[in-house]
Protein backbone atom coordinates (compact mmCIF):
# COMPACT_ATOMS: atom_id res chain seq x y z
CA UNK A 1 0.00 0.00 0.00
CA UNK A 2 1.36 3.35 -1.09
CA UNK A 3 2.07 5.82 2.04
CA UNK A 4 0.46 8.75 2.54
CA UNK A 5 1.52 12.22 2.54
CA UNK A 6 3.28 13.76 6.01
CA UNK A 7 1.78 16.41 8.16
CA UNK A 8 1.71 16.99 11.81
CA UNK A 9 -0.42 14.31 13.59
CA UNK A 10 0.09 11.84 10.89
CA UNK A 11 0.79 8.31 12.34
CA UNK A 12 2.83 5.67 10.63
CA UNK A 13 5.59 2.96 10.72
CA UNK A 14 9.36 2.53 9.81
CA UNK A 15 12.23 0.26 10.34
CA UNK A 16 13.87 1.05 13.83
CA UNK A 17 17.33 1.14 11.64
CA UNK A 18 16.34 4.53 10.04
CA UNK A 19 15.68 6.06 12.91
CA UNK A 20 18.26 8.77 14.60
CA UNK A 21 20.08 9.48 16.91
CA UNK A 22 20.12 5.61 16.84
CA UNK A 23 21.85 5.17 20.24
CA UNK A 24 17.77 5.91 21.76
CA UNK A 25 17.36 2.82 19.48
CA UNK A 26 19.88 0.32 20.26
CA UNK A 27 19.10 1.02 23.77
CA UNK A 28 15.42 0.16 23.57
CA UNK A 29 15.84 -2.23 21.35
CA UNK A 30 19.70 -4.10 21.44
CA UNK A 31 19.09 -7.41 20.08
CA UNK A 32 16.94 -6.48 16.81
CA UNK A 33 16.88 -2.97 15.97
CA UNK A 34 18.04 -3.87 12.49
CA UNK A 35 14.71 -6.14 11.50
CA UNK A 36 12.58 -4.29 14.13
CA UNK A 37 9.57 -2.40 12.32
CA UNK A 38 8.04 0.28 14.91
CA UNK A 39 4.23 0.86 14.83
CA UNK A 40 2.21 3.84 16.14
CA UNK A 41 5.12 6.51 15.50
CA UNK A 42 3.56 10.04 15.50
CA UNK A 43 5.13 12.70 13.42
CA UNK A 44 5.45 16.32 15.19
CA UNK A 45 6.70 18.19 12.85
CA UNK A 46 9.04 18.21 9.90
CA UNK A 47 13.08 19.57 8.84
CA UNK A 48 16.34 19.38 7.40
CA UNK A 49 19.20 16.98 9.42
CA UNK A 50 22.53 15.73 8.32
CA UNK A 51 22.20 12.05 7.85
CA UNK A 52 25.11 10.52 6.52
CA UNK A 53 26.62 13.55 5.58
CA UNK A 54 24.03 15.17 3.54
CA UNK A 55 20.95 17.53 4.47
CA UNK A 56 17.77 15.46 3.72
CA UNK A 57 14.47 16.16 4.86
CA UNK A 58 12.70 14.51 7.95
CA UNK A 59 10.15 13.80 9.72
CA UNK A 60 10.62 14.66 13.75
CA UNK A 61 8.77 11.81 15.88
CA UNK A 62 7.25 10.52 19.38
CA UNK A 63 8.18 6.49 19.35
CA UNK A 64 6.36 4.45 22.10
CA UNK A 65 8.71 3.59 24.83
CA UNK A 66 11.41 6.30 23.90
CA UNK A 67 10.71 9.52 25.83
CA UNK A 68 13.30 11.65 23.43
CA UNK A 69 12.00 12.97 20.19
CA UNK A 70 13.98 11.21 16.69
CA UNK A 71 14.06 11.93 13.58
CA UNK A 72 13.78 9.96 10.66
CA UNK A 73 14.18 10.36 6.63
CA UNK A 74 10.82 11.11 4.99
CA UNK A 75 10.94 8.74 2.53
CA UNK A 76 11.81 5.60 4.68
CA UNK A 77 8.69 6.75 6.74
CA UNK A 78 5.15 5.37 5.52
CA UNK A 79 2.12 7.35 7.01
CA UNK A 80 -0.54 5.21 7.32
CA UNK A 81 -2.86 7.70 8.96
CA UNK A 82 -3.16 10.78 7.11
CA UNK A 83 -2.87 14.62 9.16
CA UNK A 84 -5.21 17.10 9.46
CA UNK A 85 -3.15 19.45 7.46
CA UNK A 86 -0.38 18.40 4.94
CA UNK A 87 3.38 19.64 5.18
CA UNK A 88 4.10 22.51 2.96
CA UNK A 89 6.24 21.18 1.31
CA UNK A 90 3.73 18.03 0.53
CA UNK A 91 1.30 19.99 -0.85
CA UNK A 92 -0.31 19.68 -4.07
CA UNK A 93 -2.01 22.95 -6.06
CA UNK A 94 -4.85 21.30 -5.71
CA UNK A 95 -5.43 20.66 -1.56
CA UNK A 96 -6.77 23.25 0.47
CA UNK A 97 -5.16 25.20 2.86
CA UNK A 98 -5.12 25.42 6.35
CA UNK A 99 -7.59 28.12 5.74
CA UNK A 100 -9.59 26.16 3.77
CA UNK A 101 -8.70 27.72 0.23
CA UNK A 102 -7.08 26.45 -2.56
CA UNK A 103 -3.38 26.88 -2.25
CA UNK A 104 -1.98 28.78 -4.90
CA UNK A 105 0.99 27.49 -7.15
CA UNK A 106 4.30 28.93 -6.18
CA UNK A 107 5.53 31.27 -9.43
CA UNK A 108 8.42 28.01 -9.88
CA UNK A 109 5.42 26.24 -10.22
CA UNK A 110 4.19 28.74 -12.99
CA UNK A 111 7.26 29.33 -14.90
CA UNK A 112 7.50 25.11 -15.27
CA UNK A 113 3.83 24.78 -16.31
CA UNK A 114 4.47 27.77 -18.77
CA UNK A 115 7.76 25.45 -19.88
CA UNK A 116 5.64 22.25 -20.39
CA UNK A 117 2.97 23.92 -22.27
CA UNK A 118 5.19 26.49 -24.63
CA UNK A 119 2.08 29.19 -24.83
CA UNK A 120 4.57 31.86 -24.12
CA UNK A 121 6.78 30.84 -27.37
CA UNK A 122 6.25 31.82 -31.05
CA UNK A 123 5.55 28.42 -32.73
CA UNK A 124 7.59 29.48 -35.93
CA UNK A 125 10.87 30.63 -33.79
CA UNK A 126 10.96 27.23 -32.52
CA UNK A 127 12.17 25.85 -35.60
CA UNK A 128 15.80 26.38 -37.41
CA UNK A 129 13.96 26.19 -40.42
CA UNK A 130 12.19 29.46 -40.77
CA UNK A 131 11.31 30.90 -43.83
CA UNK A 132 11.51 34.68 -45.27
CA UNK A 133 7.85 35.12 -44.73
CA UNK A 134 8.28 34.16 -40.99
CA UNK A 135 11.72 35.92 -40.15
CA UNK A 136 9.98 39.36 -42.05
CA UNK A 137 7.07 39.08 -39.62
CA UNK A 138 8.98 38.54 -36.51
CA UNK A 139 10.86 41.59 -37.84
CA UNK A 140 7.52 43.92 -38.74
CA UNK A 141 6.14 42.96 -35.00
CA UNK A 142 9.79 45.01 -33.53
CA UNK A 143 11.35 41.65 -32.42
CA UNK A 144 14.99 41.13 -33.76
CA UNK A 145 16.28 38.27 -35.41
CA UNK A 146 19.55 37.15 -36.33
CA UNK A 147 18.76 34.78 -39.73
CA UNK A 148 22.86 34.51 -40.89
CA UNK A 149 25.41 31.64 -39.43
CA UNK A 150 28.55 34.00 -39.69
CA UNK A 151 29.91 34.70 -36.32
CA UNK A 152 30.10 37.97 -34.24
CA UNK A 153 33.32 40.33 -35.75
CA UNK A 154 34.74 40.04 -32.10
CA UNK A 155 34.44 36.04 -32.16
CA UNK A 156 35.80 35.76 -35.77
CA UNK A 157 38.74 34.57 -37.07
CA UNK A 158 41.03 34.53 -39.95
CA UNK A 159 43.48 32.10 -41.13
CA UNK A 160 47.01 33.28 -40.37
CA UNK A 161 49.74 33.46 -43.44
CA UNK A 162 52.03 30.93 -43.77
CA UNK A 163 53.96 32.46 -47.06
CA UNK A 164 53.88 31.63 -50.80
CA UNK A 165 53.06 28.51 -51.62
CA UNK A 166 54.74 26.48 -54.78
CA UNK A 167 56.10 23.42 -56.34
CA UNK A 168 59.52 23.07 -56.02
CA UNK A 169 61.34 22.07 -59.01
CA UNK A 170 64.91 21.22 -58.07
CA UNK A 171 65.71 18.78 -54.42
CA UNK A 172 66.90 21.13 -51.35
CA UNK A 173 69.09 18.15 -50.21
CA UNK A 174 70.74 17.95 -53.79
CA UNK A 175 71.31 21.69 -53.89
CA UNK A 176 73.06 21.41 -50.59
CA UNK A 177 76.45 20.55 -51.20
CA UNK A 178 76.78 20.90 -46.97
CA UNK A 179 74.38 17.74 -46.58
CA UNK A 180 75.60 14.19 -47.02
CA UNK A 181 73.65 10.88 -47.43
CA UNK A 182 75.22 8.51 -44.90
CA UNK A 183 74.42 5.93 -42.46
CA UNK A 184 73.85 6.56 -39.34
CA UNK A 185 75.64 5.99 -36.42
CA UNK A 186 76.67 5.65 -32.42
CA UNK A 187 79.18 7.89 -31.49
CA UNK A 188 82.01 5.09 -29.87
CA UNK A 189 80.06 2.53 -30.75
CA UNK A 190 80.47 0.34 -33.95
CA UNK A 191 77.61 -1.95 -35.93
CA UNK A 192 79.55 -4.84 -34.99
CA UNK A 193 79.52 -4.20 -31.28
CA UNK A 194 75.63 -3.53 -31.47
CA UNK A 195 74.96 -6.64 -33.33
CA UNK A 196 76.23 -8.72 -30.20
CA UNK A 197 74.79 -6.76 -27.50
CA UNK A 198 71.52 -8.01 -25.81
CA UNK A 199 68.27 -6.56 -25.45
CA UNK A 200 68.84 -5.51 -22.54
CA UNK A 201 72.15 -3.74 -23.55
CA UNK A 202 70.46 -1.73 -26.36
CA UNK A 203 68.21 -0.73 -23.83
CA UNK A 204 70.72 0.67 -21.50
CA UNK A 205 72.01 2.22 -24.15
CA UNK A 206 68.99 4.35 -25.32
CA UNK A 207 67.73 4.87 -22.19
CA UNK A 208 68.66 7.82 -20.57
CA UNK A 209 69.86 6.73 -17.25
CA UNK A 210 71.71 9.47 -16.30
CA UNK A 211 68.63 11.74 -16.18
CA UNK A 212 66.88 9.20 -13.76
CA UNK A 213 70.08 9.19 -11.33
CA UNK A 214 69.90 12.61 -11.16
Amino acid sequence: KESLRGGVGAVGSAMAKYFHPNEHIHEKYPENFQTRRLENVTIIGDGTELVRQQQQRCYYCTVPGIDDVLHIVAKHFKVEQPPAIIFEEERLPTDASPNGSAVAPSLSDQVEESRRSLQDVETNVLSRHASAEDIAELRGRGIEVYDDDEPAPENSWAQPSVGEWFTPTICPRRANSNIFDHEGEWKGVTWDEIGNMSELDLFRMTFPEFFILE
